[in-house]
């Protein structure tokens, strides 16, 4: 799903995340099957706390986007013509 096809700049940005997820599920994969029962550290990821890891982890996102969006909107309206 490139936007450009006039350009070769590598994969795609859809492609890249889908390729690092399934990397991830891989990687987990692999260590629950490794660890076996040696796995209580992985106790305190509860679907509660990474939910909430998800949620907070998106405000801080969107406030930094939103600053770099103010930030971009006051550098064009402080340049000249």
């Amino acid at each position: 799903m490139r936007k450009n096809s006039d350009t070769d700049s590598g994969v795609c940005q859809q492609c890249l995340f889908i390729r690092f997820f399934v990397l991830g599920a891989l990687v987990l994969l692999a260590v629950g099957l490794a660890a076996g029962e040696n796995m209580q550290f992985l106790g305190m990821f509860t679907p509660t706390r990474v939910s909430a890891g998800i949620i907070v982890a998106g405000l801080f996102m969107s406030a930094f986007k939103y600053w770099l969006w103010r930030r971009e909107l006051a550098d064009n309206a402080n340049e000249p013509g």
